[in-house]
Protein backbone atom coordinates (compact mmCIF):
# COMPACT_ATOMS: atom_id res chain seq x y z
CA UNK A 1 0.00 0.00 0.00
CA UNK A 2 2.86 2.35 0.85
CA UNK A 3 4.74 1.75 -2.50
CA UNK A 4 1.00 2.78 -4.35
CA UNK A 5 0.96 5.83 -2.31
CA UNK A 6 4.18 6.78 -2.87
CA UNK A 7 3.59 6.23 -6.51
CA UNK A 8 0.55 8.45 -6.57
CA UNK A 9 2.18 11.23 -5.08
CA UNK A 10 4.90 10.96 -7.62
CA UNK A 11 2.40 11.05 -10.33
CA UNK A 12 1.17 13.63 -8.68
CA UNK A 13 4.37 16.28 -8.17
CA UNK A 14 4.96 15.16 -12.18
CA UNK A 15 1.44 16.14 -13.01
CA UNK A 16 2.14 19.62 -11.09
CA UNK A 17 5.77 19.96 -12.83
CA UNK A 18 4.75 19.04 -16.38
CA UNK A 19 1.54 21.73 -15.82
CA UNK A 20 4.36 24.37 -15.13
CA UNK A 21 7.09 23.53 -17.82
CA UNK A 22 3.49 23.76 -20.01
CA UNK A 23 3.12 27.35 -18.50
CA UNK A 24 7.00 28.07 -18.99
CA UNK A 25 6.59 27.43 -22.59
CA UNK A 26 3.60 28.92 -23.49
CA UNK A 27 5.07 32.41 -22.39
CA UNK A 28 8.52 31.62 -23.92
CA UNK A 29 6.22 31.45 -27.31
CA UNK A 30 4.51 34.19 -26.74
CA UNK A 31 7.97 36.20 -26.28
CA UNK A 32 9.16 34.89 -29.42
CA UNK A 33 6.46 35.73 -31.39
CA UNK A 34 6.42 39.04 -30.29
CA UNK A 35 10.13 39.74 -31.22
CA UNK A 36 9.09 38.72 -34.18
CA UNK A 37 6.64 41.05 -34.78
CA UNK A 38 8.33 44.34 -33.10
CA UNK A 39 11.61 43.16 -33.99
CA UNK A 40 11.44 42.75 -37.41
CA UNK A 41 11.75 39.38 -39.19
CA UNK A 42 12.13 35.71 -37.96
CA UNK A 43 15.13 34.93 -38.59
CA UNK A 44 17.19 35.14 -35.26
CA UNK A 45 20.77 36.74 -36.88
CA UNK A 46 18.76 39.42 -38.65
CA UNK A 47 16.38 40.23 -35.53
CA UNK A 48 18.00 40.89 -31.58
CA UNK A 49 14.86 40.89 -29.97
CA UNK A 50 14.03 37.24 -31.65
CA UNK A 51 17.89 36.09 -30.92
CA UNK A 52 17.49 36.67 -27.80
CA UNK A 53 13.93 34.96 -26.64
CA UNK A 54 15.58 31.81 -28.84
CA UNK A 55 18.62 31.68 -26.55
CA UNK A 56 16.10 32.04 -23.05
CA UNK A 57 13.90 29.12 -24.42
CA UNK A 58 16.70 26.99 -25.85
CA UNK A 59 18.14 27.72 -22.15
CA UNK A 60 14.73 26.47 -20.27
CA UNK A 61 15.35 23.16 -23.06
CA UNK A 62 11.95 24.27 -24.83
CA UNK A 63 11.56 21.46 -27.97
CA UNK A 64 13.11 23.12 -31.32
CA UNK A 65 9.16 22.70 -32.98
CA UNK A 66 8.01 25.10 -30.49
CA UNK A 67 10.89 27.54 -31.39
CA UNK A 68 10.16 27.24 -34.95
CA UNK A 69 5.75 27.31 -34.46
CA UNK A 70 6.39 30.52 -32.55
CA UNK A 71 8.42 32.29 -34.79
CA UNK A 72 5.72 31.07 -37.60
CA UNK A 73 2.75 32.53 -35.70
CA UNK A 74 4.92 35.62 -35.75
CA UNK A 75 5.65 35.82 -39.31
CA UNK A 76 1.27 35.14 -39.84
CA UNK A 77 2.08 31.71 -41.06
CA UNK A 78 0.47 29.86 -38.61
CA UNK A 79 -3.06 29.04 -39.01
CA UNK A 80 -4.26 28.96 -35.34
CA UNK A 81 -4.92 31.85 -32.60
CA UNK A 82 -5.47 35.60 -32.31
CA UNK A 83 -3.24 39.13 -32.96
CA UNK A 84 -1.47 39.19 -29.99
CA UNK A 85 0.04 42.55 -28.72
CA UNK A 86 2.05 44.01 -26.02
CA UNK A 87 0.27 45.64 -22.88
CA UNK A 88 1.15 46.61 -19.21
CA UNK A 89 -0.65 46.64 -16.20
CA UNK A 90 -0.29 48.63 -13.35
CA UNK A 91 -1.47 47.17 -9.93
CA UNK A 92 -1.57 49.40 -7.13
CA UNK A 93 -1.54 48.63 -3.29
CA UNK A 94 -1.10 49.99 0.30
CA UNK A 95 2.11 51.26 1.80
CA UNK A 96 3.78 53.02 -1.72
CA UNK A 97 3.25 49.43 -3.40
CA UNK A 98 3.47 49.10 -6.60
CA UNK A 99 3.21 46.32 -9.76
CA UNK A 100 3.89 46.54 -13.21
CA UNK A 101 2.58 43.36 -15.35
CA UNK A 102 3.69 42.74 -19.14
CA UNK A 103 1.31 40.97 -20.70
CA UNK A 104 1.13 39.49 -24.09
CA UNK A 105 -2.78 39.08 -25.41
CA UNK A 106 -5.27 38.60 -28.11
CA UNK A 107 -8.18 39.80 -25.50
CA UNK A 108 -7.50 42.21 -23.14
CA UNK A 109 -11.04 41.32 -21.73
CA UNK A 110 -10.12 38.23 -20.25
CA UNK A 111 -6.54 39.31 -18.80
CA UNK A 112 -7.65 42.35 -17.02
CA UNK A 113 -10.22 39.74 -15.91
CA UNK A 114 -7.85 37.20 -14.57
CA UNK A 115 -5.55 39.52 -13.14
CA UNK A 116 -8.07 41.73 -10.98
CA UNK A 117 -9.13 38.52 -9.82
CA UNK A 118 -6.10 37.28 -8.38
CA UNK A 119 -5.49 41.40 -6.66
CA UNK A 120 -8.46 42.36 -5.56
CA UNK A 121 -8.55 39.65 -2.81
CA UNK A 122 -5.49 40.73 -1.54
CA UNK A 123 -6.59 44.33 -1.30
CA UNK A 124 -4.61 45.66 -4.31
CA UNK A 125 -6.12 47.52 -7.76
CA UNK A 126 -5.42 48.41 -10.99
CA UNK A 127 -4.10 51.93 -11.99
CA UNK A 128 -4.94 54.58 -13.59
CA UNK A 129 -1.37 55.24 -15.51
CA UNK A 130 0.36 56.84 -12.54
CA UNK A 131 3.10 54.50 -12.14
CA UNK A 132 5.61 53.93 -15.73
CA UNK A 133 7.63 56.97 -14.44
CA UNK A 134 8.69 55.42 -11.71
CA UNK A 135 10.01 52.38 -13.54
CA UNK A 136 13.54 52.83 -15.75
CA UNK A 137 13.32 50.42 -19.00
CA UNK A 138 16.76 49.35 -18.80
CA UNK A 139 18.98 46.28 -20.31
CA UNK A 140 20.69 43.76 -18.03
CA UNK A 141 23.46 41.01 -18.98
CA UNK A 142 25.05 38.98 -17.23
CA UNK A 143 28.16 37.33 -17.34
CA UNK A 144 30.47 34.98 -15.66
CA UNK A 145 33.85 36.71 -14.33
CA UNK A 146 35.69 34.85 -17.03
CA UNK A 147 36.55 35.39 -20.76
CA UNK A 148 36.53 32.26 -23.47
CA UNK A 149 39.83 31.76 -25.09
CA UNK A 150 41.12 29.94 -28.07
CA UNK A 151 43.88 27.06 -27.89
CA UNK A 152 45.32 24.74 -29.74
CA UNK A 153 45.60 21.44 -28.12
CA UNK A 154 46.50 18.22 -30.29
CA UNK A 155 46.48 19.97 -32.89
CA UNK A 156 42.69 20.89 -32.42
CA UNK A 157 41.18 24.41 -32.07
CA UNK A 158 39.54 24.67 -28.18
CA UNK A 159 37.89 26.89 -26.24
CA UNK A 160 38.60 27.49 -22.63
CA UNK A 161 37.36 29.52 -19.69
CA UNK A 162 39.92 32.09 -18.40
CA UNK A 163 38.97 33.16 -14.55
CA UNK A 164 39.23 37.10 -14.62
CA UNK A 165 39.45 39.03 -11.32
CA UNK A 166 36.24 41.38 -10.97
CA UNK A 167 37.72 44.41 -10.16
CA UNK A 168 39.72 44.54 -13.25
CA UNK A 169 36.54 43.07 -14.99
CA UNK A 170 34.28 45.71 -13.69
CA UNK A 171 36.63 48.92 -14.28
CA UNK A 172 36.77 47.66 -17.95
CA UNK A 173 33.61 47.54 -18.88
CA UNK A 174 32.25 50.90 -16.60
CA UNK A 175 34.30 52.51 -19.19
CA UNK A 176 31.64 51.38 -22.04
CA UNK A 177 29.10 54.11 -23.30
CA UNK A 178 26.01 52.92 -22.83
CA UNK A 179 26.71 51.01 -19.51
CA UNK A 180 25.01 52.54 -16.38
CA UNK A 181 26.01 50.23 -13.45
CA UNK A 182 27.98 47.21 -13.24
CA UNK A 183 27.06 44.71 -10.15
CA UNK A 184 29.66 42.28 -8.54
CA UNK A 185 28.19 39.24 -7.39
CA UNK A 186 31.11 37.07 -7.16
CA UNK A 187 30.47 33.80 -9.33
CA UNK A 188 28.47 36.45 -11.48
CA UNK A 189 28.27 40.40 -13.01
CA UNK A 190 25.47 41.98 -13.77
CA UNK A 191 25.78 44.72 -16.57
CA UNK A 192 22.88 47.50 -16.59
CA UNK A 193 22.54 49.28 -19.73
CA UNK A 194 20.08 51.88 -21.76
CA UNK A 195 17.48 50.52 -23.58
CA UNK A 196 18.77 51.88 -26.70
CA UNK A 197 22.54 50.85 -26.04
CA UNK A 198 21.46 47.26 -25.26
CA UNK A 199 22.07 45.74 -28.61
CA UNK A 200 25.92 47.54 -28.75
CA UNK A 201 26.59 46.48 -25.37
CA UNK A 202 25.85 42.89 -25.71
CA UNK A 203 27.76 43.04 -29.07
CA UNK A 204 30.97 44.32 -27.41
CA UNK A 205 30.73 41.64 -24.64
CA UNK A 206 30.09 39.20 -27.04
CA UNK A 207 33.43 40.39 -28.98
CA UNK A 208 35.54 40.77 -25.99
CA UNK A 209 34.83 36.80 -25.44
CA UNK A 210 33.03 37.12 -21.85
CA UNK A 211 30.81 34.17 -21.38
CA UNK A 212 27.31 35.92 -21.37
CA UNK A 213 24.97 33.72 -18.95
CA UNK A 214 21.78 35.77 -19.72
CA UNK A 215 20.29 39.23 -21.56
CA UNK A 216 17.44 41.05 -21.33
CA UNK A 217 15.42 43.88 -21.31
CA UNK A 218 14.04 44.87 -17.52
CA UNK A 219 12.06 47.11 -15.43
CA UNK A 220 13.74 48.62 -12.50
CA UNK A 221 12.05 50.76 -9.79
CA UNK A 222 13.92 54.74 -9.40
CA UNK A 223 13.31 53.72 -5.76
CA UNK A 224 12.21 50.95 -3.57
CA UNK A 225 10.03 50.66 -0.83
CA UNK A 226 10.25 48.91 2.51
CA UNK A 227 6.65 47.72 3.57
CA UNK A 228 6.03 47.40 7.30
CA UNK A 229 3.14 44.40 6.62
CA UNK A 230 3.88 41.40 5.68
CA UNK A 231 5.52 40.81 2.61
CA UNK A 232 3.64 37.16 2.39
CA UNK A 233 1.14 39.21 0.42
CA UNK A 234 3.05 40.68 -2.19
CA UNK A 235 5.10 37.77 -2.87
CA UNK A 236 1.91 35.56 -2.82
CA UNK A 237 0.02 37.94 -5.38
CA UNK A 238 3.53 38.18 -7.74
CA UNK A 239 3.53 34.42 -7.66
CA UNK A 240 -0.46 33.72 -8.62
CA UNK A 241 0.20 36.60 -11.25
CA UNK A 242 3.16 34.37 -12.78
CA UNK A 243 1.02 31.84 -13.35
CA UNK A 244 -1.38 33.18 -15.99
CA UNK A 245 -1.06 32.33 -19.17
CA UNK A 246 -0.69 35.95 -20.35
CA UNK A 247 1.56 37.08 -17.80
CA UNK A 248 5.20 37.57 -19.03
CA UNK A 249 6.91 39.30 -16.39
CA UNK A 250 6.19 41.37 -12.91
CA UNK A 251 8.29 44.43 -11.96
CA UNK A 252 7.89 45.64 -8.10
CA UNK A 253 9.35 48.47 -6.59
CA UNK A 254 9.27 46.60 -3.30
CA UNK A 255 12.32 45.42 -1.53
CA UNK A 256 11.89 42.12 -1.89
Amino acid sequence: MSGHSKWKKIKRQKGIADIKKGNIFTKLAQSITIAVREGGGGVPNMNFLLRLAVDKAKSENMPKDNIERAIKKGLGLSEKGGQLESVTYEVIGSEGIALLVDCLTDNKNRTISDIRNVITKRGFHIGGGSLMWQFETLGKIVISPSKIIETIEKGRKLDKLEKIENEDLILEIMDWIGVKDVEDLEDEINIITTKEDFKAIYNKVSDSKYKIEKAEIIKLPKSKVEIKGSLSKVKETITELEDLDDVVAIWTNVNL
